[in-house]
């Protein structure tokens, strides 16, 4: 995620990995800045990321930390998107 690798849709998009990079809200193309900063569907667990960073009064944060705590924020808000669209199947 830090470097802009993985499995972030614009990223795939380079390789025709996917056939789009837009991001699922639909207001920009999947990037790593838009995931962590900008996304409409991830906006509270940012609103909780830079809560805790804020919290936490150790800014700048160690890089080992921030992307334990983001990837733990992200798997949750995507754990939560998979089960939104498994009930919206039902």
């Amino acid at each position: 995620m830090v470097t802009g690798h993985g499995n972030i849709k614009a990223y795939l998009y380079r390789f025709k990995i996917t056939e789009a990079p837009n991001c699922p809200c639909g207001n920009d193309n999947q990037t790593a800045e838009h995931i962590l900063l900008e996304c409409t569907i991830l906006k509270e667990d940012t609103e909780r990321l830079l809560a805790a960073v804020a919290k936490a009064d150790n800014w700048p944060i160690n890089k080992e930390i921030l992307i334990k705590n983001t990837t733990k924020h992200l798997q949750n808000s995507r754990n939560r998107e998979i089960k939104s669209k498994k009930l919206n199947k039902i």
